[in-house]
């Protein structure tokens, strides 16, 4: 399954929702959807990951990535909707220590900006 995503654009708040797989073959493309936001300036980022089937090491190290840049930059990142794969993933990782997960889309959105 290919990977598919869907930028909101708020201010310095940007929402990815994240639909099918995380995989080596795709993560470059997720890597500079990223990128393409940070430079635009938007340091906070809600990843909606209702619709992700799946994520690899490969996405973990994006996610990580991620991480270190938005931090440097005075930023955040939250993610809602994420199965227990990916949480436990996220545990295993390390990166629970830095990305928040909540239930919900809203609930992601307030926690971001704070």
């Amino acid at each position: 399954m290919a990977l598919e995503l869907v930028l909101e654009e708020y201010h310095e708040l940007a929402v990815v929702i994240l639909e099918g797989c995380v995989r080596a073959s795709n993560a470059g493309f997720l890597q500079n959807t990223f990128n393409m936001l940070l430079s635009e300036g938007h340091a906070r980022i809600v990843l909606d990951c209702r619709a992700l089937s799946s994520m690899n090491s490969d996405g973990l190290a994006v996610l990580s990535d991620l991480v270190r840049a938005t931090s440097a930059g005075g930023g955040k990142i939250v993610l809602c909707h994420a199965s227990k794969n990916l949480v436990d993933l996220l545990d295993i990782s390390g990166l629970d220590q830095f990305i928040e997960v909540t239930s919900g889309r809203a609930e992601a959105m307030r926690q971001v900006m704070h």
